[in-house]
């Protein structure tokens, strides 16, 4: 009997000793954060989730003037530069590299006759560029920013990296048209009555 109970009670301790040394461990392995490293704009966001916790981590940015964390792990990009956002859990910290970028694009008005192409590009970024008309119809653009004049009208280029937007407004003219050695725009164009000796009126379009 003595010796059953004996067994028992080494039992019962060495399952104290693996929940008390083991349990932590393996709770603190199964502990992840989201991104190791990511790259914002300055004013865009991004949330990081630390995953596998018991309790809500502690957030801290190692440079407030570059980037800033909120108490819910959102990360906001203030100025150029690079910060470590830490996520600590008892005495585990987590992580995470955030580059902070300020792109600009190349130009933010452009007027250009029907016809005419012109590269837009965004500085300051080593990020995919995604590239947006807000109206084909008007001008379009390629995934490298080369932007083409289409029609008469004001349309935005849009260039989108994360989530950040950057805008070049463009103003799109129809070419003049010149007679008799003078210029006039397309809604005041004037045809003498008098008829040419060689009987054809020559128009010469100018862009």
């Amino acid at each position: 009997m003595k010796n059953a109970l004996k067994r028992l009670f080494v039992v019962l301790l060495s399952a104290v000793i693996m929940v008390t040394f083991f349990a932590p461990a393996a709770e603190a392995a199964s502990i992840k954060l989201n991104k190791s490293k990511i790259t914002v704009s300055v004013g865009e966001t991004y949330k990081l989730r630390l995953s596998g916790a018991k309790e809500p981590p502690k957030w801290k940015s190692g440079n407030k003037s570059i980037v800033s964390v909120s108490k819910n792990g959102v990360v906001k990009g203030k100025s150029s530069g690079a910060a470590t956002v830490s996520a600590r859990v008892g005495r585990k910290v987590y992580k995470c590299r955030v580059t902070v970028e300020s792109p600009k694009i190349s130009s933010v008005k452009k007027i250009v006759p029907v016809g005419k192409n012109f590269a837009l590009k965004l500085i300051g970024t080593g990020r995919h560029v995604k590239w947006k008309s807000s109206n084909r119809r008007i001008a379009s653009v390629t995934e490298n920013g080369i932007v083409k004049a289409l029609n008469p009208g004001s349309v935005n280029i849009i260039a989108e990296v994360g989530k950040s937007r950057y805008l070049c407004k463009v103003i799109v003219r129809a070419g003049a048209v010149l007679y008799s050695d003078r210029t006039y725009a397309p809604d005041s164009l004037f045809v003498s009555s008098v008829r040419p000796a060689d009987g054809y009126y020559h128009l010469k379009a100018a862009f």
